[in-house]
């Protein structure tokens, strides 16, 4: 499984206290993105990338988060969505 840590130059919106998250690849659909910034590395999140999903998925990012993330057309960034699991399996979506 690939592992990459990221120091987050935004909160997720509800988890204003995270700042520092490792980010596992499980497979060419799933990731798992897990904080680092506590004791029992909680919460983690289940992620998907989006363009597995559905191949027309297009994202615009906003000027600003651009000049905060130093990102130009040279700069490589992958982008993920979260997973909200339910009960039963079948209740739970993906926020595209």
């Amino acid at each position: 499984m690939e592992e990459t840590i990221y120091e987050l130059k935004v909160p997720i919106f509800g988890f204003d206290n995270l700042k520092k998250v490792e980010i596992q690849k499980i497979d060419d659909l799933f990731i798992r993105m897990t904080n680092l910034d506590s004791a029992n590395n909680t919460p983690s999140f289940l992620l998907a990338n989006p363009f597995k999903i559905t191949k027309d998925y297009k994202i615009d990012v906003p000027e600003h988060e651009k000049n905060l993330l130093n990102l130009d057309e040279s700069k490589k960034f992958e982008v993920y969505n979260m997973i909200v699991l339910d009960n039963p399996v079948s209740e739970s979506f993906i926020n595209l």
